[in-house]
């Protein structure tokens, strides 16, 4: 039994007026029947809107857990639309009576309408709220460029191929809005992706700006195109007749409306965040919470549903304010992106799984074009092929056709970048909910009207398309993404950014095995093996003799002379002797070297103590350490390390001679990346103090400016100027008292 929207249904109950239906009842009742299953056609049990979204996260984790244990190379957003897929088949062809299927069955037909207001508001947010404001205002005319001109390009060239290729005898406006549905970007899987192998982020910033504004101007350009084609179907009051003059009103009225609603409701929320100032009080902080999550889904509302302005565009001016300006007043930013990142995992989790059922149901109907075996057969399915290769030819026809303009202004770009931005053009959320809301306007406006029959038929072979289309481009795009940006040196990394992670890594070991022996000390662990705990701290795992004996030290210099405890290596040396079997006997003398070293300190602490007499403080333990642990350090006192072959000044030459030896370029490049990095701490530090509070980002815009110098203090690195970040401040400060 084929699925039939709700709205379908629901115009073909009979209507009953009150005096009618209580007789009924009351026959019921009285007769001992049950009333809870005299339920009239259409109407689903509560649990049916409850279990499938809690059922589809739990089914989420599993998928979660396999695919970053396992199956490294999968999108987790195509696995679930896959899923999604497999379970819409099942109850269309099943027609099973459980609760589980009923529940999956409750969300084929769910309303186009709660698609829009339930997960669009907080997954644009969520992107709004990341960005990187400094890199967004650089690159505003590129977004916009490619957000509205190349929107409207890219809605036309494939409205051509629905309306000249494919043989389903579409008219023009519904081309029209299946080329705007398949206009819009979804990231997600590619973000992911930018994150993990460190893109840079002016690349992160044309991927995601780009799609977060073309989804609002494709939004806006199939709502248009929708009315025109819902007019065609004749019935009265269904759709609009709007020529080429309100048109363009309709768009720039949705857009710019949306725009000044979406700066009001963020100026509302930055108003709420700076009075709940009370970083101390958890509860406050989280309500500062709720407040971004409230003020989303409010700008959304107002927007859509109150003004008849994009709602899009408005929930992304609202996150984008708020992250400009309310950065420093988030008492809690652990809390705050904790919270978000649990909304976006919640709401693309579900709304995939709802694309993949809804889709599985169109793709294994069998009652509405038997011809070619259901909706869609195998010429259907030709074409999906034929559309998934003319859409990648005219992604990259539009970023290429702009390229010359935007590889001029803004963040500007280069050719490796418009190719995995052409590449990385995935469908998903905001395509999804437009041809669901298509298919679903479409069966209502044509209900009880056998003469519609080809609406409905073309509704339900385009929202076959885009859900294939989504597929398609998460599985295909998506996983080759990862070897296309490596392949491309788009994250290539230099040597010097290589010796800096090495660097992080030693010092990650280093803290790791301090905390080891500190509680190697404590009888409870004397027996605990160490097999396993480099199992679970996997720094561990290369720890050797002589970075242990580095570690001891440390332990024994930084502890108190008089609460110093021996760490029981009892369970930890054997593993460590196998690795390096030559070194146990060196091992022994330099433990007995750093017990002498350790007694004589004591010593003379105590002489110290007891005597009147200034005694001058003995450098010989730190000589020893040097010595020992540290030889490139030093090339004399070399009797003290226990090495039996230290490093000569021609095998370990000093930093000036290597720097010397070094090429120009190598120089320079080096110089590019330690600049870099010093002003990623510089940030990371301005954004620490004034999470402790040493910086106050409510008295006027401090944080903001300090951000925005070390934003400045990039630009400035990438042109090769000196970098002058208190200079920066003030440039800063300027641009701030002039946007006032």
């Amino acid at each position: 039994m084929a699925h039939i929207p709700p709205l379908f249904l629901e115009s073909t109950i009979p209507k009953f007026n009150y005096e009618q239906v209580i007789p009924i009842l009351s026959d019921s009742l009285e007769s001992g029947g049950d009333s809870h299953g005299e339920i009239l056609e259409g109407e689903r049990e509560p649990f049916t809107y409850v279990l499938f979204p809690w059922f589809v996260n739990a089914l989420g984790i599993v998928v979660f857990f396999l695919l970053t244990r396992y199956i490294h190379k999968l999108p987790y957003t195509a696995v679930m639309f896959i899923l999604g897929t497999a379970m819409g088949v099942a109850v269309e062809m099943l027609d099973g009576t459980d609760q589980l299927s009923e529940s999956i069955a409750g969300y084929a037909d769910i309303d186009s309408e709660l698609i829009f207001l339930v997960f669009l508001p907080g997954l644009l947010f969520n992107d709004a709220f990341q960005v990187n404001f400094h890199l967004f205002a650089v690159g505003f005319w590129q977004i916009m460029l490619l957000a509205f001109p190349g929107v409207l390009a890219g809605t036309t060239l494939t409205a051509l191929v629905g309306y000249f290729i494919f043989p389903f005898n579409w008219n023009w406006n519904l081309s029209m809005a299946f080329g705007a549905i398949l206009a819009a970007t979804d990231p997600v899987a590619v973000s992911s992706l930018l994150n993990e192998v460190g893109a840079p982020p002016r690349l992160k910033m044309h991927i995601s700006g780009e799609s977060m504004f073309n989804d609002g101007s494709s939004v806006v350009f199939y709502q248009i195109f929708k009315n025109l084609y819902l007019y065609e179907t004749g019935k009265e009051g269904v759709g609009e007749n709007i020529d080429f003059g309100q048109g363009v009103s309709l768009f720039a009225q949705g857009a710019l409306g949306a725009a000044a609603i979406g700066m009001a409701f963020g100026l509302g929320l930055l108003c709420v965040l700076y009075n709940l100032s009370r970083r101390l009080e958890r509860e406050e902080n989280v309500i500062q919470v709720a407040a971004t999550i409230a003020i989303a889904y409010l700008s959304f509302y107002v927007s859509e549903e109150l003004l008849g302005f994009s709602g899009v565009i408005a929930v992304v001016v609202t996150g984008i304010t708020t992250r400009a300006f309310g950065a420093g007043m988030i008492n809690d930013p652990h809390l705050m992106g904790s919270f978000w990142i649990l909304v976006e995992q919640l709401l693309n989790t579900v709304l995939f799984t709802i694309g993949g059922v809804v889709w599985g149901v169109v793709i294994s109907r069998t009652d509405e074009r038997p011809e070619f075996g259901g909706v869609f057969g195998g010429t259907d399915w030709g074409y999906l092929i034929l559309l998934y290769v003319l859409l990648n030819a005219i992604r990259f026809l539009l970023i290429f056709g702009f390229y010359p303009l935007v590889s001029r202004i803004g963040l500007k770009s280069n050719v490796r970048e418009a190719t995995f931005i052409s590449f990385s053009g995935l469908r998903g959320a905001v395509g999804i909910a437009l041809a669901i809301s298509l298919e679903s306007e479409i069966f209502a406006a044509t209900a009880n009207e056998p003469d519609a029959f080809v609406f409905r038929e073309q509704a339900s072979t385009a929202f076959g398309m885009v859900g294939g289309i989504a597929l398609l481009t998460l599985l295909i795009n998506g996983t080759l993404a990862g070897p296309l940006i490596i392949k491309l040196g788009l994250v290539k990394s230099s040597k010097t950014r290589e010796k800096v992670l090495e660097k992080v890594n030693e010092e990650i070991r280093d803290h790791a095995t301090d905390d080891l022996l500190h509680l190697l000390t404590d009888s409870r662990f004397k027996d605990v093996d160490f097999a396993v705990v480099s199992e679970h701290v996997p720094m561990l795992k290369k720890l050797n003799l002589e970075q242990l004996k580095k570690a001891i030290r440390r332990n024994k210099d930084s502890a108190p002379l008089a609460g110093y405890r021996e760490p029981n290596l009892t369970n930890l040396l054997p593993y460590l002797v196998s690795q390096s079997p030559g070194k146990t006997s060196e091992m022994s003398e330099s433990m007995e070297e750093i017990d002498r070293d350790f007694v004589r300190v004591a010593q003379s602490v105590l002489v110290m103590k007891h005597s009147t007499l200034n005694v001058p403080r003995s450098d010989h333990f730190s000589k020893s350490v040097r010595s020992a642990f540290a030889p490139e350090l030093t090339t004399s006192e070399t009797s003290h390390s226990g090495s039996s072959d230290p490093e000569t000044p021609e095998d370990n030459p000093p930093p000036e001679q290597k720097f010397k030896e070094s090429s120009p370029d190598e120089v320079a490049s080096s110089a590019f990346e330690i600049r870099l990095i010093f002003i990623e701490a510089l940030r990371f530090e301005y954004n620490e103090q004034n999470r402790k509070g040493e910086i106050d980002g409510r008295e006027g815009i401090i944080h903001h400016l300090l951000l925005q110098s070390a934003d400045f203090a990039i630009d400035s690195a990438n042109r090769g100027e000196p970098l002058n970040d208190w200079e920066t401040l003030f440039i800063a400060e300027q641009k701030y008292l002039h946007f006032t």
